[in-house]
């Protein structure tokens, strides 16, 4: 039940940020898509490579690793949520992951759309303004395998990084996909 609540309080947090203005300044071609889009995703999560991640500050509405950053700062910079207003904060979606299990994920968010992992390595893109489900990628992890666990069936999360999702699964494989679709580009 903490572990729930705890990404509950994550999501809502993610969501509060996202609701000011979630995601990337800039311009270019990308401003031009639309917003959740698979080819706006793609332009997006194609820039994320390591001069991105390494001045994750320079995108406050974005959370582009674990901890936010490479400094795991854990904190957002964005000034809209302060002591003042979090009494006027509400829920602005919620997403049901259709399991009781353990989660455990740290969200990435990049330019609005979050990527987050469910039990069983179950990986969730969704729209972060809406709530709307993007895709889902169930990689299929015998369920035998929940005995071999230490602390559920969950894992920490997912990597982005020049266009792809990285999770890894709770048998032991690594599997990358397509950002902006959820298919399986490769895995090991």
């Amino acid at each position: 039940m903490m572990k729930k609540k705890f990404l509950y309080a994550i999501v809502c947090l993610v969501l509060t940020f996202c609701s000011f203005g979630c995601g990337s300044k800039g311009g270019g071609e990308t401003n031009k898509l639309k917003k959740g889009s698979p080819e706006h995703i793609q332009a997006v999560t194609q820039a994320i490579d390591d001069a991105r991640l390494l001045k994750a500050e320079a995108s406050p509405g974005d959370w582009l690793s674990y901890g936010l950053n490479y400094s795991e700062n854990r904190f957002s910079p964005l000034k809209e949520v302060s002591t003042e207003n979090v009494k006027d904060l509400g829920l602005a979606w919620q997403y049901e992951l259709k399991s009781v299990r353990g989660v455990e994920a740290t969200p990435i968010v990049v330019d609005g759309i979050m990527y987050t992992t469910g039990p069983w390595s179950v990986v969730y893109a969704l729209d972060a303004r809406s709530g709307k489900l993007i895709w889902e990628y169930d990689p299929q992890v015998p369920r035998e395998y929940a005995e071999k666990g230490c602390c559920d069936v969950v894992n920490r999360g997912v990597a982005i990084y020049k266009g792809k999702v990285y999770v890894g699964v709770f048998d032991g494989r690594l599997v990358a996909l397509d950002a902006s679709n959820g298919k399986v580009v490769w895995e090991n």
